[in-house]
C-alpha cells in the first residue's frame, strides 16, 4: 500500500502518522483513535428502509465500460438512496459533466477503459473542476492510480469487487466534508 493511500485512511479515521528517519532507516508509526475501531459495516449499516446517513439527493456519475459492473454498482447506489447517472466512456462522462442541467456530487470512475482511460478522464475533469469528488474503481491495485491523484484530497480508490458498505463509506466521507 502506498504512503498516500495510508495517509488517506489515517486521515479518514482522524489518526496520526509519525515518521522518524536517520541513516539507519525510517520508522513510521500510525496511531488511530479508539473510536475508529468500529467495523466498516457498523459505520455504514443500512437503516430498515434501506436508506443511509448520506443524503438521498447525492447524485453519482458512474463511469465504467462494463455493463455488468454498472448494473451491480447502480443497484448498490440506488439501494443506498443515491441518484445515479451512467456513462460508458471517458468522453461520455465529460459530456455529462459539461451538461449544465446535471450537477454531480461524486464521480465513480473505472481506471481501465478503452479509448479515453480513467487517468485521462480524471485529468480532463480536474482541468475544469478541482473540487468534484472522485472515486477510482479498478480490479487492479491502487498503484495503477494516476500519480497526480495521489495527493488529491478529493480522490479515493475502491478495489473491484467492492462491497456495498465500502462503496457507501467512500461516498459518506465526501458527503461528510460537505461536498
Amino acid at each position: 500500500m502506498g504512503l498516500a493511500a495510508v495517509a488517506g485512511v489515517v486521515r479518514t479515521y482522524e489518526g496520526q502518522i509519525d515518521i522518524e528517519s536517520d541513516n539507519g532507516g525510517t520508522k513510521i508509526t500510525v496511531t488511530l483513535p479508539a473510536q475508529a475501531a468500529h467495523s466498516v459495516t457498523s459505520l455504514t449499516a443500512l437503516k430498515p428502509n434501506g436508506a443511509t446517513d448520506a443524503p438521498a439527493n447525492t447524485h453519482v456519475l458512474l463511469v465504467d465500460d462494463e455493463q455488468s459492473v454498472r448494473d451491480v454498482t447502480r443497484r448498490m447506489l440506488e439501494k443506498c438512496g443515491h441518484k445515479t447517472t451512467e456513462a460508458t466512456t471517458g468522453e461520455e462522462a465529460l459530456e455529462k459533466i459539461a451538461d449544465t442541467d446535471c450537477k454531480f456530487d461524486l464521480v465513480l470512475l473505472d481506471l481501465s477503459m478503452p479509448g479515453m482511460d480513467g487517468e485521462e478522464t480524471y485529468q480532463r475533469i480536474r482541468a475544469d473542476d478541482q473540487q468534484l469528488p472522485l472515486v477510482f474503481i479498478s480490479g487492479y491495485h491502487q498503484e495503477g492510480m494516476p500519480a497526480s491523484a495521489a495527493e488529491d484530497s478529493q480522490v479515493a480508490f475502491l478495489h473491484k469487487p467492492f462491497r456495498m458498505a465500502d462503496l457507501q463509506t467512500s461516498i459518506q466521507s465526501f458527503v461528510a466534508q460537505g461536498n
